[in-house]
């Protein structure tokens, strides 16, 4: 009785042993005597979808992003008008230092919610807005505080983003 040490290869295709320079299909135990008429196995369904796709998941790529960057360089020409001539007290001399703060708060927030999700982006508008209310108002507590916060937020996107856990 003879006792194999060796292990046998999975069943699969394999070159043909004999040379003919096809594919032949090796059953775990034995050669069969079906060839493949090609020289090479085909790709996989996935891989001949994805080279179909690269293309237009690129060109969705580049149209969002211009069309992020048209909105965005709206708003930030809507908040300057609005900064510049929109407010009703015609007297204020620093209407641009209460717009530009907060059209801050919305890119964060935006730019968050792009990567994480709503609920960072909200909280980041949150905390920008709340964050340029007390610069203006020039309380430092409310500053530190709001700086922790924005810290501790920003670290916790670190952490998910860096993990598995959001995947």
């Amino acid at each position: 009785m003879r006792v194999m040490t060796e292990l046998m290869p999975p069943a699969n295709w394999y070159a043909d042993p004999e040379g003919s320079g096809r594919w032949r299909y090796w059953d775990g135990a034995a050669w069969t005597g079906v060839y493949l008429n090609q020289d090479e196995p085909g790709p996989s369904v996935w891989k001949q979808y994805w080279d179909r796709a690269k293309p237009v998941l690129f060109a969705g790529g580049v149209i969002g992003m211009a069309v992020c960057l048209a909105l965005g360089s709206g708003a930030f020409i809507f908040f300057l008008v609005l900064a510049w001539w929109g407010f009703p007290e015609e007297d204020s001399p620093h209407k641009l230092r209460y717009a530009v703060p907060y059209f801050g708060a919305i890119v964060v927030g935006v730019g968050i919610h792009a990567g994480i999700g709503y609920g960072l982006g909200i909280a980041a508008c949150g905390t920008v807005a709340y964050l340029a209310g007390a610069w203006r108002d020039r309380l430092p507590q409310q500053l530190i505080w709001t700086l922790m916060a924005f810290s501790l937020a920003g670290a916790g996107v670190l952490f998910f983003a860096s993990s598995d856990l959001w995947r």
